[in-house]
């Protein structure tokens, strides 16, 4: 889906793995203008590199809250054009689900998710995110892995839970052409 004054850009590939998120018109400053939280904590890094999406996997998220305009005096620095909260379900419902995706230049993906309870208190998520692709360009491929969850305990009055993430992103960079190079062949690179 899509929100009116959010824009999301992507510099290369199809994986989406270097995507920015801009909330109202910052441009290039943006990644350092829109805070993005997962359950309540900064994704945003203090180098103003970009986020890492492949910590979060689309099979995790219960709800997306927007939260449009300055939200420094709540949130602190980053959050002069919004901040975007990703909420994802601690349910501990009982499901299993393996999906794959092919695409242009070589695109592959696999995503796979667990969740289940021990007990009636005691539950786990799981999910499982590779994806791999060529690129237009030689030496534009992307190859990403993740694994991450959380692991809960419910009580009638408090809750407490451990999250784990564990990831890889490798991404590589076409280098320049010259003209004549790029009109024998668009798919070139140097490197």
């Amino acid at each position: 889906g899509s929100q009116a004054g959010i824009n999301v850009k992507t510099t290369s590939g199809n994986s989406g793995i270097d995507a920015v998120v801009d909330m109202r018109g910052f441009g290039d400053a943006a990644i350092g203008n829109t805070l993005i939280l997962v359950d309540g904590q900064r994704l945003n890094s203090p180098d103003s590199s970009n986020i890492q999406w492949a910590n979060i996997p689309l099979s995790s998220i219960e709800r997306i809250e927007i939260m449009s305009g300055d939200g420094t005096i709540m949130f602190g620095d980053r959050a002069t054009g919004g901040v975007i909260n990703i909420i994802t379900d601690k349910s501990g419902k009982s499901k299993l689900s393996l999906t794959t995706s092919l695409g242009s230049y070589g695109f592959k993906s696999l995503d796979a998710s667990a969740s289940g309870t021990f007990n009636e208190n005691a539950y786990f998520n799981t999910y499982l995110h590779t994806s791999d692709e060529n690129g237009y360009r030689q030496n534009s491929g992307q190859t990403t892995y993740s694994l991450n969850g959380s692991i809960g305990l419910k009580e009638q009055l408090s809750s407490s839970f451990i999250d784990y993430s564990i990831f890889h992103v490798k991404s590589g960079m076409p280098g320049s052409i010259t003209k004549t190079q790029f009109e024998l062949d668009p798919r070139l690179s140097q490197y």
